[in-house]
C-alpha cells in the first residue's frame, strides 16, 4: 500500500522511523532535531511507503527544498531516506516507490534533487550527477572577540537563527541554502553554531587539526573572511568552506569533491555523498557544492 500523508495516519511517522533506524541506524536524531526547532518531519515530508500489516517495509520521501540557483529563489523537490527493509529487498518496492514519486512531483516541481551513496540507483530515473568542489583559502589572524554558542534548546536561541534563516542572502551566485527550516534543523540543530551581534550573523563551523570548516553562514548581510574566523574563535592555517563563498571571498583553491579520497565528508565516518538532479538545472561548469543544511 502506498501512502503519501501522515495526517491519515497519526502512527505512521513512528513506524516510518522504525524502517529508517534498521537501515540508518541514529537517523532518528535528525527527527528529534526537528520536532524540538518546531519543525516536526511530518510537517515536511511527503511520505510513499509500502506497508506489511503495519510496518513500514518501503520508504521513499519529498519535500519542498528553497534554494538559491543563479541568484534566485527557487523551490525544488528534494528525494530523502530512501530505504527498504533487508528483508524485502528485491522485489521491486524502491521501483514502485519512485515511479509513484516521480509521478507526483511532476505536477509540482521542475526539478528533484537527492544525496545519495548510490548514484547508480537513480540513473535510470533520470537523474545525473552533480560535480562538487571544495573552496580554500589562507586563515587571516584573528582579531576580536569570538561569537557565542547558541544553545537552540533555548527559545531566545532558537528565534536568533530562525530569524537569520528566513533573512538569509545567498553566499553563492551560483546555488545555495535559502530559508529552508526543517532539512536545516535535521542536520544542523545539534552543530556548533556560533553568533556575533554585533554583525547579526551565525556559523556553523568544526575545526579539523589546522583548518577551519565552515558549513554555513547565516545572515542578512555576508560577513568577511575576517569576521568569519573572529567568530569561529580558532586560529588555524586555513579554511574550507563547504559551499561556494563567492560572496565571501574571491580567489579561493578549489579542489574537486573527492569521494575515493574523503576530502568530502559531512562528519567523520559518514559516508560520501552525490548529488545528483533531475529535470531542469542550469549550473555550467562553474564550481559548486550543495550545502550541507541543504543535502537531503
Amino acid at each position: 500500500m502506498i501512502m503519501r500523508s501522515y495526517r491519515d495516519d497519526a502512527r505512521l511517522g513512528d513506524r516510518v522511523f522504525e524502517l529508517l533506524e534498521r537501515v540508518f541506524p541514529g537517523v532518528g536524531v535528525g527527527r528529534t532535531n526537528g520536532a524540538a526547532f518546531g519543525v516536526p518531519w511530518e510537517s515536511v515530508s511527503t511520505p510513499f511507503v509500502v506497508t506489511e500489516g503495519e510496518r513500514v517495509v518501503a520508504h521513499v520521501g519529498l519535500m519542498p527544498l528553497p534554494l538559491f540557483i543563479n541568484g534566485r529563489r527557487e523551490v525544488v523537490g528534494a528525494i530523502h531516506a530512501v530505504a527498504t527493509d533487508p528483508e524485502f529487498r528485491g522485489r521491486g518496492l524502491f521501483q514502485s516507490l519512485m515511479t509513484e514519486l516521480l509521478t507526483f512531483a511532476a505536477n509540482h516541481f521542475q526539478t528533484l534533487t537527492l544525496t545519495t551513496a548510490h548514484p547508480e540507483y537513480f540513473h535510470t530515473f533520470g537523474f545525473r550527477v552533480v560535480p562538487e568542489s571544495i573552496f580554500r583559502v589562507a586563515a587571516p589572524p584573528v582579531a576580536g572577540p569570538a561569537g557565542r554558542l547558541l544553545d537552540l534548546h533555548a527559545p531566545a536561541d532558537r528565534a536568533v537563527i530562525t530569524s537569520l534563516i528566513r533573512r538569509r542572502t545567498p553566499l553563492s551566485p551560483v546555488l545555495g541554502a535559502a530559508d529552508d527550516l526543517g532539512c536545516w534543523a535535521f542536520y544542523e540543530f545539534g552543530s556548533e553554531i556560533r553568533y556575533a551581534a554585533d554583525l547579526d550573523v551565525a556559523v556553523i563551523v568544526e575545526r579539523r587539526e589546522n583548518s577551519l570548516a565552515v558549513f554555513d553562514v547565516v545572515g542578512a548581510q555576508p560577513p568577511s573572511l575576517a569576521d568569519i574566523v573572529r567568530i569561529a574563535g580558532v586560529t588555524v592555517q586555513d579554511v574550507i568552506f563547504y559551499f561556494d563563498p563567492a560572496t565571501v571571498i574571491g580567489g579561493c583553491q578549489v579542489a574537486a569533491h573527492d569521494l575515493e579520497g574523503g576530502v568530502w565528508a559531512l562528519e567523520p565516518g559518514v559516508t560520501n555523498l552525490s548529488f545528483m538532479v533531475r529535470g531542469q538545472w542550469e549550473s555550467g561548469d562553474r564550481p559548486l557544492m550543495l550545502p550541507r543544511p541543504a543535502r537531503s
